[in-house]
């Protein structure tokens, strides 16, 4: 009641087993719908999950901030990072390392295992979202929320994030959703793509999305596709 709307009129389908991007100008809402979608707002509405057969489900979902805020003074290595998700007392009592070959098992998806029992603090920023991702993988999720998982990477490692977000989605069969401003990511990495201002502008198939017209319409300017060739 009396409250401010930030997204109206959100009428989307997502596919199963597919990269989703949602776009937009900055203060477009595509956070608060990211936020939606964990169940972390209130909101007027419905959305539904589906699997194979159209049958009403509860996904396990899992979810790579933006950016996350730490010391990175603090001893604590990657190991007893991604423990915490199971550990039932504080990680500077003495536990039993029974979460090893699962913590190994994730770390190794994404081509970090050697990162195991290095200080977490002192990863390069690729690195880290290299471990955020094998975290979010722990509970075998069904869709994996990541709002700007390119942040902190260089050309290098974005380009090894692509393939192995790729490699993920192609052997689980997972639904993936990614909040970016990348546009070059979005349209070598997503199958469909969202553009959301308050509402939605345009949604589709990369290609049918993202165009210059579409691209100038949501964020002004002279934005647009510009190829060039490279080596």
């Amino acid at each position: 009641m009396g409250g401010i709307t930030i997204l109206d009129n959100i009428n989307s389908y997502l596919g199963h087993g597919t990269i989703n991007s949602i776009i937009g100008p900055n203060g477009a809402g595509k956070t608060t719908l990211m936020n939606t979608l964990l169940g972390c707002v209130e909101f007027e509405g419905k959305i539904t999950y589906l699997d194979e057969q159209e049958n009403a489900i509860k996904p396990r979902m899992s979810y790579i901030p933006q950016k996350m805020e730490f010391d990175r003074g603090i001893p604590l290595t990657v190991y007893d990072f991604m423990s915490m998700t199971h550990c039932h007392h504080p990680l500077w009592i003495p536990h039993k390392k029974d979460n090893i070959p699962l913590i190994q098992s994730r770390l190794s998806i994404v081509g970090a295992e050697r990162l195991m029992f290095r200080q977490f603090g002192k990863l390069s920023g690729g690195e880290i979202q290299r471990v955020l991702l094998a975290l979010a993988l722990m509970n075998d999720p069904e869709i994996l929320l990541m709002d700007e998982p390119e942040a902190g990477i260089d050309v290098m490692g974005e380009q090894l994030f692509q393939e192995l977000l790729k490699n993920i989605r192609d052997k689980s069969d997972m639904t993936l959703v990614f909040v970016s401003h990348d546009l070059s990511l979005v349209n070598s990495l997503a199958d469909n793509v969202l553009c959301i201002n308050k509402t939605i502008q345009c949604q589709g198939s990369s290609p049918e999305v993202m165009t210059s017209e579409n691209l100038r319409m949501l964020f002004g300017g002279d934005s647009g596709i510009y190829k060039h060739e490279h080596h």
